[in-house]
């Protein structure tokens, strides 16, 4: 268990001339003991890509190693990988006077643990340009936005995301990352027209690339970064995190002249991701810096309808699309700019019902959860315990209960309208009822989640206690202040003890008592 809860720290740098320093640090989770062992640490230099071992102790230190390479000042050449490979790399804005272009900490993935390697921004730079480890690779586009958002960060992600050689899962990363860069940037010449701008040189038509071409899947690496762009764009920000009129027209125009006639595959991913990514740009505050992108938003909301009906009749796989669009409408609804014909959970609860496919049920659940924990209504919440008592796939009765766990409705011992003494029974009995063993756990951690280990604040004093007859000698069980479904599994309750629920025939138990002797 210790393997995977260790974190590892490593910082490499340049100190002095043909030498790198590493400095370990490890954070074992929950008091696990400190590893001693072997690391490999391969250092891609001027004259190659070089493997070092080196020994780690249970103290944090810096190690040095000796690099093979001598320092390149003033010289140009290409630089051979660890495939063979011989490229040509711009180093003007490495260190000069050391031959360390990038590193690689256990580049084989022996240990089992998270490693947060720390490099300068150039070296993290060169390493997703030239390098052909995925993982690293893959590790650098996540890592770039985090230490610069400057012209070369830029240059480099947008290079990755045209480069068809570059593994899609990267690529997919990289427009991710730009699009963080470009959002976090205070610099005015970098703004959301650069993501724009890849889009159209990667999906535009041969003859103008501001018109998007119909639909061709049959490059499958190009759908789904096609897909991740759509998201992408929608999470562009300017400078006081407002998404500009021009990123809401743009995917209001893919949504509305998209084009999947001569396509052999469908396309309803597809719809999905463009209206996610106008799900992103939904103002919080109808303010009039963002009057115009509600003017497109409310624009694109008779479509969202009108796709949702569609796909009643021609549903799409798993009726992704209906699921896109309720999570549109959804947001519009809880930052209140939906129309008064819609600002209610009807239409989420319409497709609580059974004949609509597992998926867009589960999204329906979620999304009404999260409008009953907004707008405290117990009739949408009455609903959604209705669908664990009573509906018939095993699935979204366990997803109901995860959803309401996950999401709490309010905290412990907060004074909330759904905190209520009939939540509380009606939690208690399905708790006991249940035989899904299952469904009884997330019901418990539900339990748990609401009131803790303590008595739920809604629930009366019991005035629980031994009534003593010294008179007669006999002690009686004082539980007329508890109601019935709290104490269902109660021995002193004789309509809801065990053996009548098991056998209705049987003669009804009188309550025990115990003789004083």
């Amino acid at each position: 268990k210790q393997w995977y809860q260790r974190r590892v720290a490593i910082t490499a740098g340049n100190r002095k001339r043909n030498l790198a320093d590493i400095t370990i640090k490890q954070k074992p989770l929950h008091d696990g003991e400190k590893f001693v062992g072997q690391l490999t640490v391969m250092v891609q230099e001027i004259d190659g890509s070089f493997s070092n071992v080196i020994q780690v102790e249970k103290n944090d230190a810096m190690q040095e190693l000796n690099c093979q390479s001598k320092s390149r000042r003033n010289k140009k050449k290409k630089i051979p990988l660890f495939t063979g490979e011989e490229v040509e790399i711009d180093l003007s804005h490495n260190d000069q006077d050391s031959p360390v272009i990038w590193m690689r900490v256990d580049p084989d993935m022996f240990w089992l643990c998270d490693i947060n390697l720390q490099m300068p921004d150039f070296m993290w730079n060169a390493l997703l340009l030239h390098e052909r480890d995925v993982v690293y690779q893959h590790k650098a586009a996540q890592v770039l936005p985090n230490l610069s958002s400057s012209h070369t960060t830029i240059s480099t992600l947008s290079s990755i995301i045209l480069n068809s050689k570059c593994y899609y899962k990267v690529r997919i990363q990289a427009v991710h990352s730009l699009a963080k860069c470009i959002s976090i940037s205070g610099d005015p010449t970098i703004n959301e027209s650069i993501l724009v701008n890849l889009y159209k040189k990667l999906y535009g038509s041969a003859d103008n690339e501001d018109i998007t071409r119909m639909n061709d899947f049959s490059d499958f690496p190009l759908y789904f970064l096609q897909q991740e762009f759509m998201r992408a764009i929608g999470k562009v920000k300017d400078s006081s995190g407002m998404t500009t009129p021009t990123i809401v027209h743009f995917l209001y125009q893919q949504l509305y002249y998209n084009d999947n006639q001569r396509n052999n595959f469908d396309d309803s991913h597809l719809i999905v991701a463009i209206i996610d990514g106008l799900t992103l740009t939904v103002p919080q505050k109808a303010d009039s810096k963002q009057e115009q992108n509600l003017k497109h938003i409310k624009m694109v909301l008779p479509k969202i309808i009108a796709m949702l009906n569609v796909d009643k009749k021609m549903p799409s796989y798993q009726q992704i699309v209906s699921s896109a669009c309720l999570r549109f409408i959804a947001k519009l609804i809880q930052y209140g700019h939906i129309m008064d014909n819609l600002k209610d959970s009807s239409i989420f609860s319409a497709h609580l019902k059974p004949g609509q496919s597992q998926h867009v049920r589960c999204t329906a659940i979620q999304l009404l959860t999260e409008f009953i924990k907004n707008e405290n209504s117990e009739r949408d919440l009455n609903t959604i315990l209705s669908l664990v008592e009573f509906d018939g796939s095993a699935m979204v009765r366990a997803h109901t209960v995860t959803q309401l766990y996950r999401l709490p409705l309010f905290h412990r011992h907060q004074d909330s309208f759904l905190n209520t003494l009939h939540l509380v029974q009606r939690l208690w009995r399905l708790l006991n009822e249940h035989l899904d063993f299952s469904l009884r756990c997330h019901l418990a951690q539900l339990f748990y989640t609401l009131y803790g280990k303590t008595t739920p604040s809604c629930i009366p004093s019991s005035n629980f206690g031994v009534v003593i007859d010294l008179k007669g000698q006999t002690a009686r069980s004082n539980v007329a202040g508890i109601p019935p479904s709290i104490r269902y599994s109660s021995p002193f309750d004789e309509k809801y003890s065990s053996d009548e629920g098991h056998n209705p025939e049987r003669k009804k138990k009188k309550v025990p008592t115990a003789t004083l002797r």
